[in-house]
């Protein structure tokens, strides 16, 4: 009897490392295909003009954070050592600067693939043309972006947060099947960034996502006149959002010859 016990006892233990085994590696394979699904895109995307939102309908959309509209930089909550609404500061900190055209929108992400973690709030991906370089080595013609704001589904949104940030009965995600959670979509943009529009654009290099990093809001990128692009590049006209007038491109850039 005391054999049978023994074995008993051990065919559990087997049985209860076999299933712990099973979705130990079932979670990693879900992570794994969030990955390459949405930020390792370049293997399964290689048209110019490829826009993953304009796949998603309207009425998927549930829940639109999005801000449009010029904010001044006091208002935001963008984290800076120096007011990136200078254009020193915002050169100084740039580590390259660039006219590039929105080459695709691969989709919208929240997942940290370094930190293996999901994280608050949405970031787009995709390539951009590079145009011109005005600051910076940088000889790709092509390159990978990444920028605050973006469409992600209720699921991905839901696994930034902390549990005590929806933990009341009354709060909208508990309001929400699974299968909702995982078909419906958060908006959260803060300015126009449109497939196929031409930016001057200040960035970093993000080496969590081996992404460049498209920083600063309404002051890391402004519409190109495209009509001026043929011109030196002194004499390239670009938006200032909080006016809504173009401007010089030599008066935004220091030293600029």
């Amino acid at each position: 009897m005391r054999r049978i016990l023994i074995i008993l006892f051990l065919v559990i233990i087997i049985i209860g490392v076999i299933i712990i085994y099973i979705l130990q590696n079932k979670e990693k394979v879900e992570v794994a295909d969030n990955v390459n699904n949405i930020i390792n895109t370049e293997t399964n995307i290689d048209e110019a003009g490829y826009d993953a939102y304009s796949k998603i309908a309207k009425e998927d959309i549930i829940k639109d954070y999005s801000s449009t509209e010029y904010v001044p930089f006091e208002n935001t909550t963008i984290e800076a050592k120096e007011d990136p609404s200078d254009n020193n500061v915002l050169y100084n900190q740039s580590d390259y600067i660039i006219i590039g055209k929105i080459q695709t929108i691969d989709g919208g992400t929240n997942y940290n693939p370094k930190a293996k973690i999901y994280i608050d709030g949405p970031s787009t991906i995709g390539q951009l043309k590079v145009e011109r370089v005005l600051k910076g080595d940088l000889e790709e013609e092509t390159i990978p972006y990444i920028r605050s704001g973006g469409i992600i589904t209720i699921a991905d949104y839901q696994k930034g947060l902390f549990p005590e940030q929806y933990s009341s009965k009354n709060h909208w995600l508990n309001k929400l099947s699974e299968k909702e959670k995982n078909t419906k979509y958060l908006k959260e943009t803060y300015m126009e960034w449109e497939l196929g529009k031409t930016y001057l654009m200040y960035l970093t290099y993000n080496d969590d996502f081996k992404r460049y990093s498209v920083g600063y809001l309404w002051y890391g990128v402004r519409e190109v006149d495209v009509a001026t692009l043929g011109s030196d590049s002194k004499a390239i006209k670009v938006k200032n959002y909080e006016t809504g007038e173009w401007e010089m491109l030599n008066a935004i850039i220091p030293n600029m010859i």
